[in-house]
């Protein structure tokens, strides 16, 4: 079953066009925190990012944010991604 799109996830997609696959999962690793994942697809390329936080929230918005400035350096150093299409995340 697939959850709702968070906000931060909507924006990273609206933002990259290039982006055709976006996967953010979450996972509780101990009883003080959580694990969130994120696969980002671009033609070309994959990014995987994780990050911890002390609540869900926390997790996710900072693996998204961190999915962010990969996108920034990879966009950069590809000028082919600057045109794609978007999915959903």
């Amino acid at each position: 079953m697939r959850a709702a799109i968070s906000p931060e996830a909507a924006e990273l997609v609206t933002r990259y066009p290039a982006i055709t696959a976006c996967r953010v999962a979450l996972e509780k690793f101990d009883a003080s925190g959580w694990n969130a994942r994120v696969e980002v697809l671009l033609p070309q390329h994959q990014l995987i990012v994780n990050a911890t936080g002390a609540d869900e929230v926390s997790a996710r918005r900072h693996a998204l944010q961190r999915a962010a400035e990969r996108l920034e350096e990879v966009m950069a150093r590809d000028p082919r991604l600057t045109a794609g299409r978007n999915a959903d995340c």
